[in-house]
């Protein structure tokens, strides 16, 4: 088990809480290669993955955005169910992923003793991967700042194991 300190991250109250009141859910994304020191910047969001969306749940209350969407994707040749909310002006997306995706998380410990579970960092490495590849089809400018940032995390990771 890895020691992860929340006041690294300005969402460490949030990860607590999700984490209590989903304790199945995984924590992907930016967090899980910031906790595993691939990339050094700030988290500014969180990716969460799990079997069942918050929605078919209810048993938080999220703010009034939300975005639901399937989308086909070719990560592993899944297609995977999204859903994008904002939670004490978070902005988290779940994903309903295969329960291959689930499986064999990293257990972390946050300095007040809360324990989160971390997907192996391959996936998002794989994703940034496929959103970079993407990016070259992309016009709209904020989407491309968007693409821009998961190309810069790879260059930063491509770094650190070199």
């Amino acid at each position: 088990m890895n020691n992860l300190t929340s006041d690294l991250f300005k969402l460490g109250e949030v990860i607590k809480e999700l984490s209590r009141i989903y304790p199945e859910i995984i924590f992907g994304g930016s967090l899980s290669l910031k906790v595993n020191n691939l990339i050094d910047r700030e988290i500014g969001d969180l990716d969460i993955f799990t079997d069942i969306l918050p929605a078919e749940r209810a048993l938080i209350s999220f703010s009034d955005s939300k975005e639901t969407s399937l989308f086909s994707s070719d990560f592993l040749g899944c297609e995977l169910k999204r859903e994008a909310l904002v939670f004490k002006g978070v902005k988290i997306c779940f994903f309903e992923v295969p329960i291959f995706m689930l499986r064999d998380p990293s257990i972390f410990e946050m300095d007040d003793g809360t324990h989160i579970k971390i997907q192996n960092p391959l996936f998002a490495i794989t994703a940034k991967m496929q959103y970079a590849a993407d990016s070259v089809s992309v016009t709209h400018k904020e989407k491309l700042k968007a693409y821009k940032k998961h190309i810069q995390d790879l260059q930063t990771i491509r770094n650190k194991i070199s």
